[in-house]
């Protein structure tokens, strides 16, 4: 991610803003990574070892709304489990353990990982109940800009596929149906095909989206290559 954000010609307050966001997707992606690797789920999933089922902004299907806010209680409870496994070495003292877990969820622990959404708008709401990932024009413009080559296009389909490899991050049907049988051991879901087309509309709306046809569509990087200097 760093390497692709330094080599596009960005603005300087975009390229300063991206990266702060780079920091932050990366202390998400190795809490999650990291409890996926020690503390397994029962229902283990291919790497990253996590999905995370990203909804419309303005999402109003149940369906969808549930399985995403599922990926999120799951991704808590997966933190929660590995701070509390054999591979964390704690004082033998209850009272020492039961103080620095609780401050190990406060600071370092699910409570981290929700905050740290939140902020770059990862998560909605901010305040509230029913807690579940979407994408905001900054994060959808983070994701294009580090996944796709500089300068570059990609299949709207690959694009998905990096993503998903990436940061674990899933948004159509299929990609719902193996976060669901991540999160609830339920891989049979039923969306349907479009559930995604907030996210092509998204791309489209931002200049980052060509449509080839109705079934291919390629993800444009807006970035050029910084200029190399001759000497």
């Amino acid at each position: 991610d760093l390497l692709h954000l330094c080599q596009a010609n960005l603005d300087v307050i975009e390229r300063l803003r991206l990266l702060e966001t780079a920091c932050a997707m990366q202390v998400l992606r190795s809490l999650c990574a990291h409890s996926a690797r020690i503390c397994p789920l029962e229902r283990t999933a291919s790497w990253p070892g996590y999905r995370l089922a990203v909804s419309a902004p303005d999402e109003t299907w149940s369906a969808v709304k549930r399985i995403s806010q599922h990926t999120v209680r799951m991704v808590e409870k997966l933190i929660y489990r590995t701070l509390r496994s054999d591979m964390v070495s704690l004082p033998l003292d209850v009272d020492d353990r039961k103080k620095i877990l609780k401050e190990a969820d406060k600071r370092y622990g699910g409570k981290l990982f929700i905050s740290t959404a939140k902020r770059i708008g990862l998560l909605v709401p901010r305040r509230g109940a029913g807690a579940r990932f979407t994408l905001n024009e900054h994060l959808l413009r983070f994701l294009v800009v580090t996944t796709v080559p500089v300068g570059g296009r990609l299949t709207y389909d690959r694009f998905k596929e990096l993503v998903e490899v990436r940061h674990g991050l899933v948004f159509d049907a299929s990609g719902f149906g193996r976060a669901s049988a991540w999160a609830d051991g339920v891989e049979n879901v039923h969306l349907g095909n479009r559930c995604d087309t907030w996210l092509q509309q998204m791309l489209e709306a931002s200049g980052m989206l060509i449509h080839l046809s109705d079934s291919c569509a390629l993800v444009v990087n807006p970035a050029e290559s910084l200029p190399r200097h001759e000497g």
